[in-house]
């Protein structure tokens, strides 16, 4: 594995396009106990990994946090049905914390330009 620095602008739009494409994938909050053992007790939250994977490659980059499991496939290399997908939600933690410092900046100007806005109209 290799790092390569990057300036600030690169690191903000290589945040700022996957939050802006992150919505497109639902939250889901499930109970999928199949013992029934824990029904209605316990739930799993995530992501649909296919809409993961759309709104990545939508964005033109492949995401290492779609996991793709392909186990049966016929002569022609078409799946047969039965294959999976998964999240690795470890690979969703550094662009999140990219995120969170990214908005957090925007807050701050933001509230910093309506603290200026709140003193001018209080000097009128």
């Amino acid at each position: 594995m290799s790092a390569t620095a990057v300036d600030g602008e690169a690191i903000e739009t290589a945040v700022e396009v996957p939050v802006k494409e992150v919505r497109r994938a639902k939250f889901l909050r499930v109970n999928v106990e199949s013992d029934q053992s824990r029904a209605g007790k316990r739930y799993h939250n995530g992501f649909l990994a296919q809409e993961v994977e759309k709104a990545a490659k939508d964005m033109g980059f492949d995401f290492a946090g779609v996991q793709y499991f392909a186990h049966n496939k016929g002569e022609d290399g078409v799946a047969q049905g039965d294959d999976q997908y998964a999240l690795g939600y470890d690979q969703f933690i550094a662009p999140l914390v990219g995120a969170v410092q990214m908005l957090s900046a925007k807050v701050e100007v933001l509230e910093k330009e309506l603290k200026k806005k709140s003193k001018a109209k209080a000097a009128k």
